[in-house]
């Protein structure tokens, strides 16, 4: 007959074992377990510093650019109009027309993700994105559908990332140059 553990140990504490966390060391009860053997599931992260469009993390070339991060603790973005728990990057825009491409693979599987660019922070519009996923692989690809003026937009554009559930991620901006190109044509 198999016997199940109910409870771990006292020489297995459980409680926050990712040394990340705010709580690490203390259990779901709040109680100081020292250094946790067991995770107990209840991590608490800091908020993310580019969690607000105001604080965007800038995004400069050269491209491509990869950043590893965390959207952990994201607070809701664009309250009534995205609402979104998203961190948020502000990208510069290098060519005078560019097609944005954006590919995020996180940690674990994701059951939704953000598919938008912003020009401000005002939260009243916004701009599709054409997109591809695989959830169940935590992956994302993005790419504008529609060319974006480096001059129209001061020279950048905001990306805020979401993925739902929240976790870490690493998420690589690129860009296409986009040649606009005038032909005469004398006979068609």
């Amino acid at each position: 007959m198999k016997r199940f553990l109910r409870h771990a140990p006292s020489s297995f504490p459980a409680g926050f074992t990712d040394t990340e966390a705010l709580n690490y060391g203390y259990n779901c009860a709040g109680d100081n377990v020292g250094d946790p053997t067991i995770d107990d599931g209840c991590c608490a992260y800091p908020t993310p510093a580019n969690d607000d469009c105001a604080d965007a993390e800038a995004v400069t070339g050269p491209y491509p650019v990869e950043i590893t991060a965390s959207s952990e603790n994201a607070q809701i973005d664009c309250e009534g109009y995205l609402n979104w728990n998203a961190v948020w990057y502000e990208l510069e825009l290098p060519y005078e027309a560019n097609v944005v491409d954006i590919n995020v693979q996180a940690e674990g599987a994701i059951t939704n993700g953000g598919i938008v660019i912003m020009d401000d922070c005002n939260c009243d519009d916004f701009i599709g994105m054409s997109f591809e996923w695989i959830g169940a692989n935590g992956w994302i690809h993005l790419w504008s559908n529609t060319v974006i003026s480096g001059p129209d937009n001061n020279g950048t554009i905001l990306y805020p990332l979401f993925i739902d559930p929240q976790q870490a991620y690493t998420v690589t901006f690129d860009y296409l140059k986009f040649r606009i190109s005038r032909r005469l044509s004398l006979n068609n």
